[in-house]
C-alpha cells in the first residue's frame, strides 16, 4: 500500500532483528506484521509505528494470544482488547516461532 510505513531494527552485522508495518485500514490504521527477536525490540517498533500515524487516528493490531509478552506489551502501551479471533487448522498445526510474533500480518498490507 502506498501510504504504509515500515520500520526495522538491525543488529551489529546488519541482520534484521525485528520489523513491522502500519497501513491505513477502513477504521484508521492497522499494524501488522510486527516480528521481533526480543520484547524490547518489539516495544521500540510498536512505538515507532504508532508514532507514524497521525495524532488522534485509531490504531489496531492483531496480537497472537499464544505470545504472553505481546499481550503484556500491548496493555503496557495502553491498547485495549476489543475482540478475539481463533486460528483453526485441519491436520497438523504448523510450528511457528510464536515468541517472535507480536502482530499478525494483515490483509491491509496488500
Amino acid at each position: 500500500h502506498p501510504a504504509h510505513f515500515s520500520r526495522a531494527i538491525l543488529g551489529a552485522r546488519g541482520e534484521v532483528q525485528g520489523y513491522g508495518v502500519v497501513c491505513p485500514s477502513e477504521a484508521g490504521w492497522r499494524i501488522g506484521p510486527l516480528f521481533a527477536d526480543a520484547p524490547t525490540d518489539a516495544a521500540r517498533l510498536l512505538s515507532s509505528l504508532r508514532g507514524a500515524v497521525p495524532p488522534g487516528d485509531q490504531v489496531c493490531i492483531d496480537v497472537p494470544a499464544s505470545n504472553p509478552a505481546a499481550l503484556a506489551m500491548m496493555e503496557a502501551a495502553g491498547m485495549e482488547r476489543v475482540f478475539e479471533v481463533k486460528r483453526m487448522y485441519k491436520g497438523e498445526v504448523p510450528s511457528m516461532p510464536m515468541e517472535r510474533i507480536y502482530g499478525l500480518t494483515t490483509m491491509e498490507v496488500g
